[in-house]
C-alpha cells in the first residue's frame, strides 16, 4: 500500500500541556482522509525519518483575505518536539 501525501510542514510550534502541532496542516479536501490515531510518517529535507500518529485536528481559518483557504493544523502523538521538524519536511498517511 502507497502511503498517501498530506502536505509539507511550513511551520511546528509547541502548545503548553498539549504537544507538537504542524502546520499548514491538511487542506479542507482531504480532511475526510485522516482521523484521530491515524499513523502518519514525517520526512525531514535530510532523510530522517519520524513514525507518529493524529493525536488532534486543528482548524486554521486565514480569515477574509483569503477565504478560500482553510487547513487543519495536526497535533502530533508525542514525544516529538518542534525542533525535530523543520520547514520543508513531509507528511504521509502511513
Amino acid at each position: 500500500m502507497t502511503a498517501l501525501f498530506l502536505f509539507s510542514i511550513d511551520s511546528a510550534f509547541e502548545i503548553a500541556g498539549r504537544g507538537c502541532v504542524i502546520v499548514p496542516g491538511i487542506p479542507e479536501s482531504d480532511l475526510g482522509s485522516v482521523r484521530l490515531g491515524d499513523a502518519i510518517r514525517l520526512v525531514t529535507p535530510d532523510g530522517e525519518t519520524f513514525e507518529t500518529a493524529i493525536a488532534g485536528i486543528e482548524s486554521l481559518n486565514y480569515g477574509s483575505k483569503y477565504p478560500e483557504k482553510i487547513s487543519f493544523p495536526i497535533l502530533l502523538r508525542g514525544p516529538i518536539v518542534k525542533d525535530q521538524i523543520p520547514p520543508g519536511t513531509l507528511v504521509y498517511k502511513a
